[in-house]
């Protein structure tokens, strides 16, 4: 009966208020109480009618239930009455939402919420050219995603306020450091569920051996403690990549390691299984592969690390990277040489200032060479003014109250990258059996 149905939406209703872009399908378009006290909670509603009216009280009383949480794409969620129903609604969503995918060539890449540094910004910590295999693009186009890995996150940074704000500034600063929402997709990788799905799926023919051996758990997990996400976000990460298909995965040499262990679950499981849904991925480095502390050029520069003074933010005044690179850490040797092993410190600067200015580190040493620390300094401060500070005040346009553009910009990101990963998950889950 309607009582029946009303009673049973009242009790969802109360679970799905923060969900933005819900849809909802109507079974039956005379249940007007029902449709009224739900509507304003929907974007979107799809009004549908049974041949078998008798069984009206059973669709919205049984399946709303069940269906609860099975997602059409990450902010949408289909209620429906049977399996074919479901069928041909998902079928249509998904349809409308691929085609706002741009139709231009696109990347995807993984960067972790926190505030960003200029290492950062460098190499974006993980990202992938997505070719062919999985995905809609013909093998001589490529689809560009960018993904916000905040789950990720979770295994160092507390949860809550500070999580989202971390995530909204990630994005802000992708966005002003060139990001175009036209030509690729940039989303937050906890808006598209399908990756923790297929995390476990992998999880389960990687062995823990190789989990064991990777250099930064045993690294972190003397300094944050020991847990299970730490362990196993390598696999997370591999999810990340394979749910795309993606072939080529910009990198910093700090995540080679995760990088191959994705290879060997990839092989692993098309061998376990059978198949060749999983292309191999392989890494692209930049120039700069590592950025390296200002404080200690031992250690990659960290947005981490509690000592402000060891990076640069995208956010500093000129000020600020005036005195910071004033302060880094060098040698006695007053003349200038690259030498990474012997001269760590030094070598730091000269790729900063090489990558920054995009000019040689032997045309920069053959110009300053004579002149000393203070000179390379100063240049290098100057340039980096020139070349960060206006990402940083685009950045603060970007999060200034008011301002939604981000927001909206991860809702239609997170849409489009769901229809993707729907789309390759469900070949997965012919493969598996699930």
């Amino acid at each position: 009966s309607t009582r029946t149905a009303l009673a049973a939406l009242r009790r969802l209703v109360a679970h799905i208020r923060a969900l933005p872009n819900l849809v909802l399908v109507m079974m039956a378009p005379d249940l007007e109480s029902v449709h009224e006290h739900v509507a304003e909670h929907f974007t979107t509603t799809v009004e549908l009618s049974l041949p078998d009216v008798s069984r009206r009280a059973a669709i919205f009383s049984y399946h709303l239930m069940t269906l609860l949480g099975r997602a059409v794409h990450s902010h949408g969620y289909l209620f429906g009455c049977s399996a074919s129903c479901c069928t041909a609604v998902a079928s249509a969503l998904s349809h409308r939402h691929l085609s706002t995918s741009p139709s231009s060539s696109s990347s995807s890449s993984s960067s972790s919420p926190s505030s960003s540094s200029f290492s950062a910004s460098s190499s974006l910590a993980s990202a992938a050219l997505s070719a062919s295999s999985m995905s809609a693009a013909s093998p001589a186009s490529h689809r560009c995603l960018f993904s916000i890995v905040n789950l990720h996150s979770l295994t160092t940074t507390s949860c809550g306020d500070t999580l989202r704000q971390d995530t909204r500034m990630m994005a802000a600063t992708l966005l002003a450091c060139g990001l175009d929402p036209q030509k690729c997709t940039l989303f937050t990788q906890s808006h598209v569920p399908q990756h923790t799905e297929l995390m476990w799926i992998l999880a389960c023919v990687t062995p823990t051996g190789l989990l064991s051996k990777m250099t930064q758990f045993k690294t972190k997990s003397k300094t944050s403690g020991s847990s299970l996400g730490l362990f196993a976000y390598p696999v997370l990460m591999a999810a990340d990549i394979l749910l795309y298909g993606a072939t080529d995965i910009p990198v910093g040499d700090d995540q080679t390691q995760h990088l191959e262990l994705a290879r060997d679950i990839a092989e692993k499981f098309n061998s376990s299984r059978s198949t060749n849904l999983f292309p191999t991925p392989h890494p692209l480095f930049t120039q700069s592969t590592r950025v390296m502390s200002l404080r200690d050029p031992l250690q990659k520069m960290s947005k981490s690390n509690p000592n402000p003074k060891s990076a640069l933010f995208l956010t500093d005044s000129p000020e600020d990277m005036r005195a910071k690179i004033r302060s880094a850490v060098t040698d006695a040797d007053r003349s200038l040489s690259f030498d990474p092993q012997q001269r760590p410190g030094v070598s730091n600067l000269l790729s900063l200032y090489s990558a920054l200015s995009g000019r040689t580190v032997d045309n920069i040493v053959d110009e300053l060479g004579d002149s000393g620390h203070g000179a390379l300094k100063s240049a290098l401060a100057e340039c980096a003014i020139e070349k960060l500070c206006p990402i940083g005040e685009k950045i603060a346009e970007l999060i200034a109250p008011g301002n939604t553009y981000v927001d909206d910009v991860l809702v239609t990101g997170a849409r489009t990258a769901s229809g993707i990963a729907d789309e390759n998950l469900a070949k997965i889950r012919q493969v598996v059996g699930t």
